[in-house]
């Protein structure tokens, strides 16, 4: 539930907190930043990733966290031995925030672990695999050329 915007008259941003319930996973907390005088949502921000994050067994857990037609950011759990298949796609980060795999850049394989960021350029094949449980924030720009799931 949202609460109502508070504005200093000014136009000022102010911040929103809706609780929803997100695919039985109990409420998660996201703050939305409106602009007062447009209505419009600026940011959105996850206190944690942790209790938004999900894992499957049948496959990566892959939760939308934004998808516009500037920019896509997926949040996705992988547990050990899983893996994004190898993809073309448009220009797109990784950055790891628990666990450790490796990202699979055209040919190049590169071994990761919590904290690393990997940029790929658009249009290079790309892959994650799991050696052990793996979380990371991906971001995709122009999602619109996207060839085949992400």
């Amino acid at each position: 539930m949202a609460r109502p915007d508070r504005s200093n008259g000014l136009g000022i941003a102010t911040t929103t907190l809706l609780r929803l319930e997100i695919h039985g996973v109990g409420h998660q907390e996201h703050h939305y930043t409106s602009d007062a005088e447009h209505g419009r949502k600026q940011m959105m921000v996850w206190p944690d990733w942790r209790s938004t994050v999900t894992f499957s067994d049948e496959g990566p857990g892959v939760t939308m966290l934004h998808e516009s037609a500037d920019l896509k950011v997926v949040l996705v759990g992988l547990e050990a031995g899983q893996a994004l298949p190898v993809h073309p796609g448009p220009a797109a980060s990784f950055h790891i925030l628990d666990g450790e795999g490796v990202v699979v850049v055209d040919d190049e394989e590169t071994a990761v672990t919590g904290g690393v960021t990997v940029v790929v350029p658009p249009g290079a094949r790309r892959a994650v695999r799991a050696s052990s449980r793996l979380v990371f924030l991906g971001n995709l720009g122009d999602p619109a050329s996207e060839d085949g799931a992400h």
